[in-house]
């Protein structure tokens, strides 16, 4: 009897694991990784089919402060959103307001965003960056336009620390 009921908890077992490696590969493969950057001494480069994407934070990144940064986008790019998330703590979707400046060769977006304190001395985020292509020609009504824009979107990955 004790031998049966041995096998009951290893199948259970064996079926929570493959649930829970599931599970973390379904939210692991959420973002396409190749439009992903990991932030190193303020900056991130993400190379897209359009160009490069960068984006500059001019200051240290840290909590309770307002906080700013720089994108520039190749040409044919647009941010229609930016929100920053936890990742190792759920902080709630903390939006980035920005405003355009454009130039010839690039399009730059400053924002402004605040990062809240938690009990973790070491917090990491996650800003997710919605991008539309724009179409340049101008002669072509707005359906058939919305319907050649593509939505891309890209990750980036900081981290704060919070000393006690």
């Amino acid at each position: 009897m004790s031998n049966t009921n041995l096998h009951k908890a290893l199948l259970l077992i064996i079926f929570v694991g493959l649930l829970m490696f599931l599970y973390q590969h379904n939210v692991g493969s959420q973002y396409d990784n190749s439009n992903s950057c990991e932030v190193y001494a303020q900056k991130c480069t993400i190379d897209l089919e359009q160009g490069q994407l960068i984006i500059d934070f001019p200051k240290q990144i840290v909590v309770e402060e307002l906080l700013n940064v720089k994108f520039t986008l190749p040409q044919g790019l647009e941010i229609e959103q930016v929100v920053i998330e936890g990742v190792n703590m759920y902080m709630g979707k903390l939006p980035v307001y920005f405003e355009s400046l454009s130039s010839e060769s690039s399009i730059q977006q400053t924002g402004e965003f605040f990062l809240g304190s938690c009990h973790l001395s070491n917090m990491q985020w996650q800003m997710l960056i919605s991008l539309r292509t724009i179409n340049s020609d101008s002669e072509i009504n707005s359906d058939s336009e919305q319907s050649q824009s593509k939505l891309i979107t890209a990750r980036v990955l900081f981290s704060t620390q919070q000393f006690l």
